[in-house]
Formats: structure tokens, C-alpha cells, sequence
């Protein structure tokens, strides 16, 4: 790369980070205030069980980001801090920043890059009272609404259960669908009505084998295309 690219480049970063993520914030507090939205499936085991102090491993599909930022901003209000995990690298950072604008606390890595370690740091982070969220089904190169391991291998080092949730909405575009191997973000259009699903709690045994954790990873995968209207 020659220095004049390089140079363009960190200026275009310098301003995808200082205005980008702000502008970015603010559509999405602007769109969130036009939807009509609503919950379903065993959502309300769900709040219950939030009123009562009980944490959780949140697990979604990467194109349902936009939708679980709304969520989990409401519902995590007062009840502790939210780990979510954003991949390294210029559109990692761009996550992360925009995460911290929401309330949530970004930890880096993915599940092609450092995610072991990133899992690590995410359950030696989470308090008492802290949620996780993670998109299952990675980022970029990762195959689009096939579930990775990692949060189950989360699930077994905190000894929390899974929660599958999805988003489906009456009118939407799809940013990044255009790109290979690129990150998709579903985001509803204004006024549109939403409607998050929430599926039954998944637990993880401290001693699951590994073909047990391919069963368990096969199970939330048909639970969660199930809840996005996939099968």
C-alpha cells in the first residue's frame, strides 16, 4: 500500500470512528422510536426471569444485530452491564464504539480470530449480574446461519444457559448482501412492525463431551432457524 493510500485510509477510519459511529447511533435511535414493536414465543419466561435476577447467554443471528441492540438496550436497563462480543479489525472497531454508545461493553475477537481468547476474557469480565450476547453464527467468513461453538463453549465455562432469540420484521433491507464474505445487518425500516422470539433456555453440561457439544450446537442451530422462520 503506498503511503498517500495509507494516509487516506487512516483518515477515513479517523472519520468512520468520529462521525460515522455517532451518525450511525443516532438513525439508530431515530428508526427504534418509529417501530412497532413486539416480543413472542417464550418471551415472557423471559422477562420473568430478568425481574428475578437470573443471567443468561443471549444467542442470535448476526443479520438480527440491529434488532437485538434495541432489545437488549431496553431489557438490560438496571440489571447489570451486557458483554458482547465484536470481531477484530477496522469494522470490529466501528462495532465496538457503536456498542458502547448503546450501554453495552464490547470484547474483541471472533470466531476465526482469537476466539478462544475472546471467550476467556468475556467470562472472566461478566459480574454477578451481567449478560452475554453473541451472534452464533460469526462474521465474515463464517457460513451464514450455521452456529460456531464458542457460545457454547461459553455456556459450559460459566455454567449459563443458552437463550436462542430472533427478529423478524414486516419491511427491512439488508445491509451487505451485496459483498462476499461480508458482515449482514438486517435493518427495518421506520414505522415497520418487529417482533423478537424468544426460544426455550439451553444448558450446557461442565462435562459435555464434544459430540455432545455437536449435538447441542445442531439443536440451538434448528432452534434458532426455527424462530427466524428459516425451515
Amino acid at each position: 500500500m503506498s503511503l498517500a493510500r495509507s494516509r487516506f485510509k487512516r483518515l477515513g477510519d479517523w472519520f468512520a470512528l468520529r462521525l460515522g459511529v455517532p451518525a450511525a447511533y443516532v438513525a439508530f435511535r431515530a428508526i427504534g422510536a418509529t417501530l412497532r414493536r413486539g416480543r413472542g414465543g417464550a418471551s415472557d419466561q423471559f422477562v420473568e426471569a430478568v425481574a428475578q435476577g437470573q443471567r443468561f447467554i443471549a444467542a442470535f443471528w448476526h443479520d438480527d444485530s440491529f434488532h437485538m441492540a434495541l432489545e437488549w438496550r431496553s431489557v438490560s436497563r438496571g440489571k447489570g452491564f451486557l458483554y458482547v462480543m465484536a470481531s477484530p479489525g477496522r469494522d470490529g472497531e466501528l462495532m465496538a464504539r457503536f456498542l458502547e454508545m448503546t450501554g453495552a461493553r464490547a470484547i474483541r475477537g471472533s470466531t476465526t480470530h482469537g476466539g478462544g481468547r475472546a471467550l476467556v476474557r468475556l467470562a472472566s469480565a461478566m459480574g454477578a449480574s451481567d449478560f452475554a450476547a453473541l451472534a452464533v453464527d460469526g462474521s465474515r467468513r463464517c457460513a451464514r446461519f450455521v452456529v460456531q461453538s464458542g457460545v457454547l463453549l461459553l455456556a459450559r465455562r460459566t455454567g449459563l444457559a443458552i437463550l436462542p432469540v430472533a427478529a423478524r420484521s414486516t419491511h427491512c433491507v439488508v445491509f451487505g448482501s451485496h459483498k462476499p464474505n461480508s458482515d449482514r445487518i438486517e435493518v427495518p425500516l421506520p414505522f415497520s412492525a418487529t417482533r423478537v422470539l424468544y426460544g426455550e433456555p439451553l444448558r450446557v453440561p461442565d462435562e459435555a463431551s464434544e459430540s455432545e457439544i455437536e449435538k447441542l450446537r445442531l439443536d440451538l442451530e434448528e432452534r434458532l432457524r426455527r424462530l427466524k422462520g428459516l425451515d
